[in-house]
């Protein structure tokens, strides 16, 4: 039994490994192409398209581990019967245990800086009031510049006395919308996924993935703050006033993080302030362009649930046909 539970764990991590890699190169190939079809979409679609994109090896990996290796095993292996196995499994399965343990510490090392630079923060930290519902905001007496988003299922919206001090109220509270828009976007959870993908960095030294989405999600939650009411000109200013700060030594900690004006990226501030300043005589798109979008992505999983509860076992029987190429 307990040699039946490594073959089982071993041959869990070689298709880990295998559905990493294999999906690390679909995403180079796919990656220029949904570049270019994204160019002309909005902020939101563009963050959407580059997200799913870039998480497609994680995606595909445990999809790939849980929803097909795993059960095709547990159902059509039989007891260890002291088969031979060949060289490729532990080749694949060393792969992949280094693979996993990499994306796995990246994310508890993530989520450590995270919980003891905001636990620190809460200590000496006095809430303020918030024009936003989705955002709690406390001011933390330290200096530089910090106004960002900490936390993944009650994130909390921290800000410098110099950040305060600095904003006028109108320009605090488009700060805040535009930090509304990153919770309501689940951003730090999609910036943690990314940094954790499985094998990501490899290729991103190529594609740039990760920081093209960040500029895109930030452009997101700027058209986000647009679109609750705020103006471009208050916005445009608290982006301004905040790049003009020296930068906060604890938030640059944080990678896992979503800031109003993110470390070295003066260059950005810039982009976003001429965007911002092009819409002051233009009115904002409505709110409703995402709703679709939504709508066929909840399609098209629950289509590939059915279709995955439908063809189970014939679907398990093929994929434990597969495991034993692995195996042998």
């Amino acid at each position: 039994m307990t040699m039946y539970a490594i073959l089982g764990v071993a041959v869990c991590l070689a298709v880990f490994g295998a559905s990493a890699g294999a999906a690390n190169l679909i995403v180079m190939a796919l990656a220029p192409v949904v570049r270019r079809w994204a160019r002309g979409c909005s902020p939101g679609t563009r963050a959407t398209a580059l997200f799913l994109t870039a998480s497609l090896p994680a995606a595909l990996a445990v999809l790939a581990t849980f929803a097909f290796a795993l059960p095709a095993f547990l159902l059509f292996e039989p007891a260890w019967a002291g088969e031979t196995i060949g060289f490729i499994l532990p080749l694949l399965a060393f792969a992949g245990l280094g693979i996993a343990g990499a994306s796995l510490r990246t994310a508890i090392h993530l989520q450590w800086t995270n919980w003891r630079v905001s636990r620190r923060w809460r200590s000496i930290a006095h809430p303020m009031g918030s024009s936003q519902p989705d955002c709690r905001l406390l001011q933390v007496p330290v200096e530089g510049a910090l106004l960002g988003t900490v936390g993944l299922i009650h994130p909390s919206v921290y800000a410098s006395r110099d950040m305060v001090a600095n904003l006028n109220h109108e320009e605090l509270a488009a700060a805040l919308a535009h930090e509304a828009g990153h919770v309501r976007a689940s951003d730090n959870l999609k910036r943690l996924i990314l940094l954790s993908s499985p094998g990501l960095a490899l290729t991103d030294r190529f594609l740039g993935l990760r920081k093209e989405w960040t500029r895109a999600c930030e452009s997101a939650a700027d058209e986000a703050a647009l679109q609750a009411g705020v103006s471009p000109l208050d916005l445009a200013a608290a982006l301004v006033k905040a790049g003009r700060l020296r930068f906060n030594a604890d938030a640059a900690q944080l990678a896992a993080m979503s800031h109003l004006v993110a470390p070295a990226s003066e260059s950005d501030v810039q982009h976003r302030v001429r965007q911002l300043v092009a819409r002051m005589d233009t009115a904002a798109p409505p709110v409703s362009p995402r709703t679709p979008l939504r709508w066929t992505y909840a399609t098209v999983a629950a289509g590939a649930l059915a279709a995955y509860a439908v063809y189970f076992f014939p679907l398990m029987r093929s994929a434990h046909e597969l495991l034993e190429f692995l195996v042998r």
